[in-house]
């Protein structure tokens, strides 16, 4: 065995190279030392690379198999019965054939025009797959652009379902065709969906806002605190900040004050809220706005105080101009809080009798005149007092032609 080895590899060393004077034949160590040094140093043989594709043939219809329409770059096939889609090395007759028979052979002996129906269904199936998600995404994109109008009109969430809807699919049915009108019937605008999506675009649009106070970095705020109608205390903060050059200002939350009103507690839910939730920096606070309670600029427990502490900085505080105009109001001299009572009092005279009302709305519809009713007066909407007086001066000949016909007392007071 040895020598048959030693031979082997003489042979060998000796094709390749010269013989060496110094190396004994007779010796199958060195030998097969040598020979292994060679085959070592020699590369690996390279890995042979397929160079070309092979191409699809309408005759492989014959044996169940088209063109994959949806596969980029070589072809392959697919299968039409069990939709299976094979290498492009698979594009043989032997090897298609193998998997009819192998996979389907109760449909080896099927004709063509079995195959080519086969397509046929294939391609519909896979088209009206692709329309119905188009048509799908389509749908919930009309879906949250109804749900944002309803949210900017106020409007009941039941009003997309029992109005926008059937109004739409008259419209398009009407201008359009059936077949069309079918398609807005699949967009989705329940009341239960219609407040989902409001939901989710709020919280987009708290998103985006928050990321862009974030990017600014310096902000300024505006706080107001109040009592609802429920007797809720809730807390109005306004944000104002710099974004791509220019001043924009946001409603940035509303929260509620489950206990007390206090600075104090008026500070915690709203640091829980900045820092806490929104991951911003008081110490970027510049300004803060706020009315003049005791609540908001206390010295000690005030929340523009512990605003100010919390930044490290002296944070600049202003006034409210509008609760500015409040207090000036309620200052006004006595001869024109006279004019505004004797004022309320003409108004509360016509508006406080259902019948009065409706005989004043006649005259003013025969007269001509641009109004035809009076506004109240309220003293949480201080801005109404001007209103008011502008109204009853745009109709003061009406009003006095309707006091003096029923005999009131005020009718001489209002050309005065």
């Amino acid at each position: 065995m040895d020598r048959f080895v030693i031979k082997r590899v003489s042979v060998q060393s000796s094709s390749t190279c010269a013989p060496d004077k110094n190396t004994q034949a007779n010796e199958p160590g060195s030998i097969i030392r040598e020979a292994a040094s060679t085959s070592a140093s020699e590369p690996p043989p390279k890995k042979k690379v397929k160079s070309w594709t092979r191409q699809y043939s309408d005759e492989f219809l014959k044996y169940g198999f088209v063109k994959c329409e949806q596969e980029k770059g070589e072809p392959r096939p697919q299968c039409v019965i069990c939709s299976e889609v094979l290498a492009n090395e698979s594009l043989k007759p032997s090897k298609l054939k193998r998997h009819l028979e192998t996979k389907h052979p109760s449909l080896a002996t099927k004709p063509v025009d079995y195959f080519q129906r086969r397509k046929e269904q294939m391609k519909m199936s896979v088209k009206v797959l692709n329309t119905a998600t188009t048509l799908n995404d389509k749908a919930q994109l009309a879906s949250y652009l109804v749900s944002y109008r309803i949210a900017k009109e106020k409007v009941p969430y039941t009003c997309g379902e029992k109005l926008i809807l059937p109004s739409c699919v008259d419209i398009v049915s009407t201008m359009l065709d059936g077949k069309s009108a079918d398609k807005i019937k699949c967009v989705p605008i329940s009341d239960t969906t219609v407040s989902r999506r409001i939901s989710d675009i709020a919280e987009n649009l708290e998103l985006q806002l928050v990321s862009h106070l974030q990017t600014a970095g310096e902000f300024a705020i505006q706080l107001d605190e109040s009592t609802d109608i429920s007797n809720c205390a809730v807390l109005l903060v306004y944000v104002r900040y710099v974004h791509e050059d220019d001043f924009l200002e946001d409603m940035l939350c509303c929260l509620t004050l489950p206990t007390h009103s206090s600075g104090s507690e008026i500070y915690r839910v709203l640091n829980d809220c900045i820092v806490g939730k929104y991951k911003l920096n008081w110490a970027n606070c510049k300004g803060i706005t706020t009315d003049g309670a005791a609540n908001m600029t206390g010295k000690k427990s005030g929340v523009v105080t512990k605003i100010s502490e919390a930044a490290g900085n002296d944070v600049t505080w202003r006034h409210c101009f509008i609760h500015r105009e409040a207090l000036a109001a309620k200052g006004i001299p006595d001869n024109l809080r006279g004019v505004l009572n004797d004022v309320v009092k003409v108004i509360n005279t016509i508006k406080g009798s259902a019948l009065n009302s409706r005989l004043f709305e006649l005259l003013c519809l025969e007269m001509g005149a641009d109004h035809s009713h009076l506004l109240y007066h309220t003293e949480v909407r201080w801005l109404s007092r001007g209103r008011i007086l502008t109204r009853v001066y745009e109709l003061r000949m009406e009003i006095h032609i309707f006091l003096l016909e029923k005999k009131i007392q005020y009718g001489k007071l209002v050309l005065q």
